[in-house]
C-alpha cells in the first residue's frame, strides 16, 4: 500500500459525512420530522455542516500541489483532460441515476428534493460542467463542488504554466507568490462577492492555502509565503468574519503539523482505506440515495422520531457500505480504463 499521509483520510471521510448529513437536513422530509425534536442537531447539520466543504478544498489543493513536486508542467491541456476523465465519468453516472429516479418515482418525490429538468441544454451543460456558470438548475446536490474543482486545477495548472523554469517544471519561489497571491485576492475580496460563487476564484482562498501547506512541508521559501498568508487570511477573518476561513486555516495548519511530525501511513486500517478511497463516489450517489431513501419512507409511511432517526442513520450506513462496492467494481476500473 503506497505511504501517505493518513489524516488526509481521516479528514475527507468526516467531511464526506457531514455533506450526507447537510443534504439530508436540507432536502428530506425526515429531517423536518427529527427537528420537532431535535431541532439543534438539524441546525447544525443544515448550518454548520456544509463547511465541511472547505476541508475538501483545502486536502484537493493539498494533493494536486504535491503531484506537481519535481514534474514537467508544459503540457497543461493534457493534464487538464486527464483530470476531467478523472471526474467525470462517475459524475455522470451519479447524475444519471439521480436523473432516473425523479422520472420514474417522481410521485413519491417532494419538491423541495425533485431535480429541476430543462432537456438536452441542461445534460450538455453538466457534461461540460458548466450548469452554475449558465445558471442552469443542478442535476444533483452537491455536484457544483465537481465544476469547481475543476477549475481550480485548471487556475493550478496555468499559474504553474506561466511561471515554469527553464526545465518546464514550476519555478518554487515564482509559483508560491503566484498562488499566494491568487489565494488572499479570494479572502479578500472574491470570497466576499456571492456573484463570483460560480467561479474558482471565490474558492480559491481554502484551495490556494493548500497548495501553499503542500509546498511549505518541502520548501523554505514557501514556508514564508505559507506563513504570510496565514496571517493575511487571519486577518480578513477579522475584517470580515468568516467561520468557513477559519475552517480552512485550521485543515492547513493540521496538514502542515501532520507533514512536519511525518504522520505517514504504509498499512492503513482497511476500513479507514475503503472509507477513504470511496469518499468521492460517496460525495456523489448520496444524494441519488437520500431520493430513494425519501420514496421508500413515504410509502412505508414511517412516523415519529425514534424510527425517522433510525432509518435515516441506517440509510447513512447503506451508502456508505455501497459507495465502497461502487468504488471497488466501477470507480476503480473507469480509473484503469481511462489512463
Amino acid at each position: 500500500m503506497e505511504d501517505r499521509i493518513v489524516i488526509i483520510d481521516i479528514l475527507k471521510i468526516l467531511a464526506a459525512q457531514l455533506i450526507f448529513w447537510h443534504h439530508w437536513s436540507a432536502y428530506t422530509p425526515m429531517a423536518d420530522v427529527v427537528a420537532l425534536t431535535w431541532p439543534d442537531g438539524v441546525n447544525f447539520f443544515y448550518h454548520s455542516a456544509r463547511m465541511a466543504v472547505q476541508v475538501f478544498l483545502v486536502c484537493a489543493g493539498f494533493l494536486s500541489a504535491k503531484g506537481f513536486v519535481n514534474q514537467n508542467v508544459d503540457q497543461v491541456l493534457s493534464l487538464l483532460m486527464e483530470r476531467y476523465f478523472r471526474l467525470a465519468p462517475l459524475y455522470l453516472l451519479a447524475i444519471g441515476m439521480a436523473t432516473v429516479i425523479s422520472f420514474m418515482l417522481a410521485q413519491g418525490l417532494t419538491p423541495r428534493i425533485m431535480p429541476t429538468q430543462q432537456g438536452w441544454s441542461q445534460w450538455m451543460a453538466h457534461i461540460f460542467l458548466l450548469q452554475d456558470i449558465l445558471h442552469l438548475p443542478a442535476l444533483s446536490a452537491g455536484i457544483w463542488y465537481v465544476a469547481i474543482d475543476l477549475q481550480l486545477f485548471a487556475c493550478l495548472c496555468f499559474l504553474l504554466w506561466m511561471l515554469k523554469n527553464s526545465n518546464q517544471q514550476m519555478h518554487v519561489v515564482k509559483a508560491s507568490l503566484g498562488i499566494a497571491l491568487l489565494t488572499l485576492s479570494s479572502a479578500w475580496f472574491f470570497n466576499l462577492q456571492p456573484k463570483w460563487d460560480s467561479w474558482a476564484v471565490y474558492f480559491f482562498s481554502a484551495y490556494g492555502l493548500g497548495v501553499l501547506t503542500a509546498w511549505a512541508g518541502i520548501y523554505r521559501q514557501s514556508f514564508s509565503v505559507w506563513l504570510i498568508c496565514i496571517v493575511l487570511i487571519a486577518l480578513s477573518y477579522w475584517w470580515v468574519p468568516r467561520e468557513r476561513l477559519l475552517l480552512t486555516v485550521l485543515t492547513s495548519l493540521i496538514l502542515l503539523i501532520a507533514t512536519h511530525l511525518r504522520i505517514h501511513s504504509y498499512s492503513v486500517n482497511r476500513v479507514v482505506d475503503y472509507l477513504s478511497g470511496s469518499t468521492y463516489a460517496f460525495f456523489l450517489f448520496h444524494f441519488p440515495f437520500l431520493m430513494l431513501m425519501t420514496v421508500l419512507w413515504d410509502g412505508w409511511g414511517l412516523s415519529g422520531f425514534a424510527f425517522t432517526l433510525i432509518y435515516s442513520v441506517l440509510g447513512w450506513f447503506t451508502i456508505g457500505v455501497l459507495s465502497i462496492g461502487i468504488n471497488i467494481w466501477v470507480e476503480t476500473p473507469i480509473k484503469r480504463w481511462t489512463r
